[in-house]
């Protein structure tokens, strides 16, 4: 039987006395160690993943020297959802301690999430060339064969391991156990991690016991797992915050200045929701001998971080609309230089950061060649498969279903805007017309783009080329309607009482 959200240890207050004890203990000595540890675990439990970063930072600030400490760190690194600085961290613990085997583990899964699964297996082989029976090294090991398409051998590894299972290993058996068809003993071993994980693990495991159960065709179970592993995140999310944020961004962009950037066909942006067939369409035109995708980019939101320091005042880009042209040139071919350091001699290069959408009025004047393809998708399916998946801190919206219909009614708000105001041509490309019409949709597509059409756009599957993000399962196949109407069976709770 699922574990109902009710069975969950909610942060109570007494997970914030225990907190505000360890917190007067530092008052009184800094240097306590053990205060320290305990409340980077409280802020972990409460959610407040900044502040155990600082926390876990004073505790390498005194103990320079000690892998365990920068292990920690690097871990906390990725809870909060940084990109490089937990590899970093990792590196360090092994120039203090080569034999350092949680970390060299740690790094592996790391750079298997960034999809180097060469790196990756080699930290995994490393580690069991001196532990073979090291459970997450294995995991590891495990997780790079399946991502290399032997399901089969990889669960092999799987259930050849012994011992209690770690939640990394729990986690990795889900994994693989959905691609070798083995969907019931891989929600065996996830049971028995999840009897004893705390915290961020708890809720990384409830996702995988939900993604079983999905398999197994028990909705009202994978349900539950799903809720319980969203409410044992706690991230908060204040739709009203965001509502008011979409609304001035409107308000503010209703006339955008005239583009004074380079101008360059080479960017594209998809955008759109979150799990609407972005990965799906980048995948397709990286598939494309004139064009390169390079997953999800942070220049975009660089410059528009760098829009307020530049002048010297404020907290956003939308303070300072009107003077964006005046350096918007210089920011423009900062984007430039950095795609083309990624994708060097291709015609056409996608970014495919969905939150691109906030900030298309600057790639606009900033990049008046760009082009926008908005991503969209049956709103109920893209609901369920962002409410099934732990997508990073930084997208709380995900946790909580009146949430992500908050982000899905405001994104439409702003499509809708971004169309009238500015003059990059944008293309709408619904998934469902991709799933029913490859050839038509990818026709159109590179029309759009101005290139000619390829049939290898069809044959993304077979690309080598791998993917970091949520979906990679989808674009390691050829194109299938497997996930269309996919939230039917989740109806009664996507809309209760209908």
């Amino acid at each position: 039987m699922s574990t109902a959200v009710a069975d969950l240890p909610v942060p109570s207050r007494s997970t914030q006395h225990v907190l505000a004890s360890h917190l007067g203990r530092l008052e009184r000595d800094p240097t306590d160690l053990a205060s320290w540890k305990g409340a980077v675990e409280s802020m972990l439990e409460l959610g407040a993943f900044q502040d155990a970063v600082r926390a876990q930072e004073q505790i390498v600030a005194l103990c320079p020297t000690d892998p365990d400490a920068w292990s920690e760190l690097g871990r906390i690194h990725i809870v909060k959802g940084s990109r490089e600085r937990p590899i970093e961290c990792f590196q360090e613990a092994l120039k203090l301690d080569p034999m350092h085997h949680r970390s060299r583990v740690r790094l592996g899964m790391l750079l298997l999430h960034h999809a180097d699964l060469e790196t990756a297996g080699d930290c995994f082989a490393q580690v069991l060339r001196m532990d073979p029976e090291n459970m997450e090294a294995r995991a590891g090991a495990a997780q790079v064969l399946d991502r290399k398409g032997d399901a089969a051998t990889a669960w092999k590894l799987i259930e050849s391991t012994r011992g209690r299972p770690s939640t990394l290993f729990a986690i990795a058996a889900a994994t693989v156990g959905l691609h070798a068809r083995q969907p019931k003993a891989a929600l065996r071993i996830v049971k028995k991690a999840l009897s004893r994980a705390q915290g961020h693990d708890r809720s990384m495991l409830y996702y995988a016991e939900g993604d079983l159960h999905d398999a197994l065709n028990h909705p009202s179970q994978a349900w539950r797992a799903w809720e319980s592993a969203n409410k044992a995140r706690r991230l908060t999310f204040d739709g009203r915050a965001h509502d008011r944020v979409i609304q001035a961004l409107i308000h503010v962009t209703r006339h955008v200045p005239a583009p004074t950037g380079p101008t360059d066909e080479r960017p594209v942006f998809v955008v759109g929701m979150p799990r609407s067939g972005t990965t799906l369409l980048e995948t397709m035109i990286d598939a494309h001998p004139l064009a390169q995708g390079v997953g999800e980019l942070h220049a975009l939101r660089d410059i528009v971080a760098e829009v307020p320091r530049i002048f010297g005042s404020g907290n956003s880009w939308l303070e300072h609309v009107e003077r964006i042209p005046e350096v918007a040139f210089e920011l423009g071919q900062a984007y430039l230089d950095e795609i083309g350091r990624l994708a060097p001699g291709a015609q056409r290069v996608v970014d495919k950061m969905p939150n691109n959408a906030l900030h298309l009025a600057v790639a606009s004047m900033c990049l008046p060649g760009a082009r926008f393809i908005w991503s969209e998708r049956d709103e109920d399916d893209v609901a369920v498969s962002c409410f099934q998946k732990s997508l990073g801190a930084g997208l709380a919206w995900t946790n909580d279903l009146a949430d992500i219909r908050c982000w899905q009614r405001n994104l439409r708000l702003l499509k809708a805007h971004w169309e009238a105001v500015l003059p990059n041509p944008m293309l709408t490309v619904h998934y469902e017309d991709v799933v029913a019409d490859p050839e038509g949709q990818a026709r159109r597509i590179a029309e759009f783009l101005g290139i000619p059409y390829d049939p290898a756009m069809l044959r993304f599957h077979e690309n080598r080329r791998q993917v970091a993000t949520a979906s990679f399962d989808q674009v390691t196949e050829k194109i299938h309607s497997r996930r269309v109407g996919r939230a039917e069976k989740y109806r009664a709770f996507l809309h209760p009482g209908a």
